[in-house]
C-alpha cells in the first residue's frame, strides 16, 4: 500500500486502462481493483460494489481527495462526445442503493452546499484547462441515475425540465457519502453521446476519453494539489 495518497481516482467500467489487480475490502464490502502511481490510487469498482466501500477505501488511505471520472449523456444541447463537465450542482434520480452511513441513527442528513468540493473543482478545473483547452465546461447540472443503462429520449427530456445539463451514473450517492466521512469529492464527466433525440434510432457507438489524456489530467490535478499544502 503506498505511504501517501493525494487523491483516489474512481474510474468507470469499459474504460481501457492498466491491469488493476490489487483488491481493495472494506466494512462495506469490496471497494473495487486497484492501481497506483506516485499520488494517485487509480480505483475501477465491480457492477455490486456499494458506494460507501470507495468511501471507506479513500478515508483509509487518507486521501485529500476523492474524483468520480464518469461517462455521461449530454443533455445539453452545447454538449458534445468528447466534451468534459464539471458539475457544480446535482439532481439525484439513483434508486436502491444507500443514501448514509448513519441508517437508524438519527443523525439526519448533512447540507450539500456547496454539493462538490471547491478546492477540488479549481484543481480539477485548472488541470483541464492546460490538458484539453475550449472542450471543457466548469459549471452545469449532474442528473445522477442507476446506470449503466443509457436514458430514453422521453427521460433525457424530462432531466433537461429539472435543469439537467448531463446525465450519469456511479458519481451518486458517491458524492454525499463521502461527505459524510470528511472526504472531499468532485466528479469530472465525459460526454460519451450526444442528447438522445428518437426513440426509433438506435444512438451512436460512444466515445470514450484515451487513458493517456485521463492519465496527464489527474497527475497534474494531484500535483496542483499536493502544491496547495
Amino acid at each position: 500500500m503506498p505511504g501517501k495518497t493525494t487523491l483516489v481516482v474512481l474510474v468507470p467500467n469499459g474504460l481501457r486502462h492498466p491491469p488493476f489487480a490489487c483488491s481493495a475490502s472494506t466494512p462495506y464490502g469490496l471497494a473495487g481493483f486497484w492501481w497506483a502511481q506516485d499520488e494517485v490510487m487509480w480505483l475501477c469498482p465491480q457492477p455490486e460494489t456499494d458506494p460507501r466501500a470507495v468511501v471507506m477505501a479513500a478515508k483509509e488511505w487518507h486521501a485529500r481527495g476523492l474524483i468520480c471520472v464518469a461517462l455521461g449523456i449530454a443533455l445539453s444541447r452545447l454538449l458534445r462526445p468528447g466534451d468534459w463537465v464539471v458539475p457544480d450542482d446535482y439532481v439525484d434520480l439513483t434508486r436502491g442503493g444507500p443514501t448514509t452511513f448513519f441508517e437508524g441513527e438519527g443523525r439526519g442528513y448533512l447540507p450539500q452546499i456547496p454539493p462538490f468540493a471547491p478546492e477540488l473543482r479549481h484543481a480539477l478545473l485548472n488541470s483541464l484547462q492546460d490538458e484539453v483547452g475550449p472542450r471543457h465546461f466548469d459549471a452545469g447540472v449532474l442528473v445522477g441515475y442507476t446506470g449503466p443503462r443509457v436514458p430514453t429520449p422521453a427521460e433525457a427530456r424530462a432531466w433537461r425540465l429539472l435543469g439537467g445539463d448531463v446525465a450519469a451514473p456511479l458519481a451518486l450517492p458517491l458524492i454525499y457519502l463521502a461527505r459524510e466521512q470528511e472526504v472531499p469529492a468532485a466528479t469530472a464527466i465525459y460526454i460519451t453521446q450526444p442528447l438522445p433525440q428518437r426513440p426509433d434510432t438506435a444512438p451512436p457507438p460512444a466515445a470514450l476519453p484515451a487513458w493517456d489524456e485521463l492519465e496527464r489530467l489527474i497527475v497534474r490535478t494531484a500535483q496542483s494539489l499536493s502544491r496547495s499544502t
